[in-house]
């Protein structure tokens, strides 16, 4: 008996319907996926605030205080990684103080390595940090960071004196206190108060770019490595995924209008 295959019309609606399912779900696989590493993400900061806090219970209560710059300069490097960001100019190594935490003061309170580093750094800027300065956390360490929020590091008391950390009372009461900074007097608890961030940045950043800076690409904003977001660490140990306004804080962090609902969906 002669076997009958398949006509030139069944195969391409086999082909039809195999690319309706693939693009179908190939956006859940990708959702699922970006999840994940969202997930991982949140675990690790997780870890980073136990580390912080084993460091700050040895002492007395401070947040790590950022290296000078001369112990900076003993530091390993990070990369060779050219950052796209300057497409006509070819970057080593990037500042390695921007992973001082993660090679000096929280190294000995971090067993797992790979917590430093975003497992979904997505635009330009995010992937300057995880692969070209070996680490996508950031600290709330500055006072007024971008227009905003009262930090964890004691500026020196005199130049070239060294900076120290603060204990997360000091914040709190600054916080409350203070009227010189944008922010105005705040009333943050420590389930509030940001401590560290997964890098990234909202379309405020393009605001705050000049014309021709060799440091920056112009259209490279906004930047987020968790959907429409980033991952946040708290005074009180949690972390989670928030949602950001215009610039790095999550929508209402303040009151300013570059932490405000950028009206974007992702």
């Amino acid at each position: 008996m002669r076997r009958k295959g398949f006509t030139l019309i069944e195969l391409l609606v086999v082909i039809a319907i195999i690319a309706i399912l693939a693009a179908i779900l190939f956006p859940v696989f990708m959702r699922v996926t970006d999840n994940a590493k969202t997930a991982k993400c949140v675990s690790h900061g997780f870890e980073l605030a136990k580390a912080c806090f084993m460091y700050m219970d040895e002492w007395d209560g401070r947040f790590p205080r950022p290296l000078t710059q001369a112990e900076i300069d003993k530091l390993e490097k990070p990369g060779p990684y050219d950052w796209p960001g300057t497409p006509n100019r070819v970057e080593t190594y990037w500042d390695p103080s921007i992973s001082q935490m993660k090679q000096f003061q929280l190294k000995p309170y971090v067993r797992n390595k790979d917590i430093w580093i975003c497992p979904s750094p997505k635009g330009d800027y995010t992937k300057r940090y995880a692969y070209g300065f070996q680490c996508s956390w950031l600290p709330r360490g500055t006072d007024d960071f971008v227009d905003g929020d009262r930090g964890f590091w004691e500026p020196p008391k005199a130049p070239g004196a060294p900076a120290s950390g603060r204990t997360i009372n000091e914040v709190y009461a600054l916080d409350l206190n203070n009227h010189e900074t944008a922010c105005g007097p705040r009333n943050l608890p420590p389930s509030k108060k940001i401590m560290w961030m997964c890098y990234a940045f909202g379309d405020y950043g393009n605001q705050l770019i000049a014309a021709g800076g060799q440091d920056w690409k112009q259209n490279m904003f906004p930047d987020y490595p968790h959907g429409d977001g980033s991952v946040f660490v708290y005074a009180d140990g949690h972390a989670e995924r928030k949602r950001m306004g215009h610039a790095w804080a999550p929508v209402g962090y303040t009151k300013l209008w570059m932490d405000q609902d950028p009206g974007h969906s992702r």
